[in-house]
């Protein structure tokens, strides 16, 4: 029997092997694709406002989005802090991301990158919407981010944007607002002693106006000593 006639049902099964792996390749591009330009088309309904809404520029930056447990890399977005919403640039102009579907992003912004979950509607009574995570575990200590338009009704003086932010400590599935030092003592009055020991021993300084102060607290209860 001639050699080569043994070698092309070998041949034949390697090709369809390839096809279907290509072919599912394929798909799975496809779903990832439309899974991540699942959205719609933004327009800018506040064109005559000074300033913007975006989390610290109008400028798309580098940055990642996990949705539906799906994470991509290297993209380019930009959070609209005013309508708590992720935007991204397509060949059609700018996607408003399906928030339903986000489950967390990231940005990168001058060396430091700012990571944000995004908390579903009634999980906490207090909280809901994109957050950021200065410092994951239970506790946890997050901020939430808003900016809201000013429209000061005089004669030459524009409407404009400002922006506000609140910090909260996530603790044994409670909710609690940070205004003030006593705020957070308040939530770990049983751990307040060890609290103090652990301050007065590392010259932490509690801060509402920094808060990353908050973050070596956070971590010592978290089972992290040391400082970074």
């Amino acid at each position: 029997m001639n050699r080569s006639m043994l070698l092309h049902p070998v041949i034949f099964l390697l090709s369809l092997v390839f096809s279907v792996h290509a072919q599912a390749q394929f798909q799975d591009t496809i779903f990832k694709i439309q899974l991540l330009q699942n959205g719609r088309i933004w327009s800018d309904p506040h064109l005559n406002v000074k300033g913007d809404p975006y989390f610290f520029s109008n400028d798309f930056l580098d940055g990642s989005v996990t949705i539906n447990h799906h994470t991509f890399e290297s993209i380019r977005i930009r959070y609209d802090i005013l309508n708590d919403e992720i935007q991204m640039p397509v060949k059609e102009g700018v996607l408003q991301l399906n928030k339903e579907l986000v489950d967390s992003f990231t940005l990168y912004f001058q060396n430091s990158h700012h990571h944000f979950i995004n908390i579903p509607s009634g999980r906490y009574e207090k909280l809901a919407g994109y957050v950021q995570v200065l410092s994951p575990g239970n506790p946890s200590l997050i901020i939430q981010y808003y900016k809201k338009i000013d429209r000061p009704g005089i004669y030459n003086v524009p409407d404009y944007f400002y922006q506000i932010q609140r910090l909260f400590v996530i603790r044994k599935n409670s909710v609690y607002l940070i205004k003030k030092k006593r705020d957070f003592f308040l939530v770990f009055a049983d751990e307040k002693s060890k609290i103090r020991t652990f301050m007065r021993d590392n010259k932490v300084h509690l801060k509402k106006s920094q808060p990353e102060s908050f973050i070596p607290v956070i971590r010592y209860l978290n089972g992290f000593p040391e400082i970074r």
